[in-house]
């Protein structure tokens, strides 16, 4: 793996994809922060994002991203710009397993109710699940620094132009009383 780390990424694409477990052998050298770290340096962003595309538009794409949690690499494939301050990353990756909690959560609803959603739109939906906890992070490119604003954040599922839209008209917002909901 440390040749290719980007083989985790697919053995965790297809696991999730075909319902396969990982075996003991590949969690322990997945698991191995030198493979989290050549997955860092040797594997542009482009190509990790890429493969996380790919799990999140599968059949299951919480169990892939909770595959990513339990093999520790969400900090390696989500990471954070770093912090004001602390010289850090934002939290390291407190927030994922929210944003995992949330993903689950939207990916049943998805599953169950009919909303009448082109594919990309189920995609979109996805994404802001998983990545709610950050909707209150602004990252500034020119000052480098991370500010945290007290905004509402709400991402709708509606028959309208903005935002996430279905044909069906109905309108279903996830904001910070979602957030609230998983921070608890």
């Amino acid at each position: 793996l440390l040749d290719d780390p980007l083989r985790v990424l697919r053995a965790v694409r297809f696991a999730s994809r075909l319902a396969f477990s990982i075996s003991d052998d590949l969690v322990t050298a997945a698991s191995d922060p030198r493979v989290h770290k050549a997955l860092e340096n040797k594997v542009s962003r482009e190509r990790i994002g890429s493969e996380v595309d790919l799990m999140i538009r599968s059949a299951q794409p919480a169990r892939a991203m909770s595959l990513i949690g339990e093999l520790g690499l969400a900090a390696t494939v989500f990471p954070s710009p770093p912090s004001e301050g602390e010289g850090g990353r934002m939290g390291g990756v407190a927030w994922y397993g929210m944003g995992l909690k949330a993903l689950k959560e939207m990916e049943m609803g998805l599953r169950f109710r009919n909303w009448g959603l082109a594919p990309e739109e189920v995609r979109l939906a996805l994404y802001a699940a998983l990545l709610l906890p950050l909707a209150q992070v602004r990252y500034s490119e020119g000052k480098k620094k991370l500010k945290t604003k007290a905004v509402t954040t709400a991402v709708s599922v509606s028959g309208g132009s903005s935002g996430v839209s279905g044909g069906s008209g109905k309108k279903t917002e996830l904001g910070s009383s979602y957030l609230n909901k998983w921070s608890g």
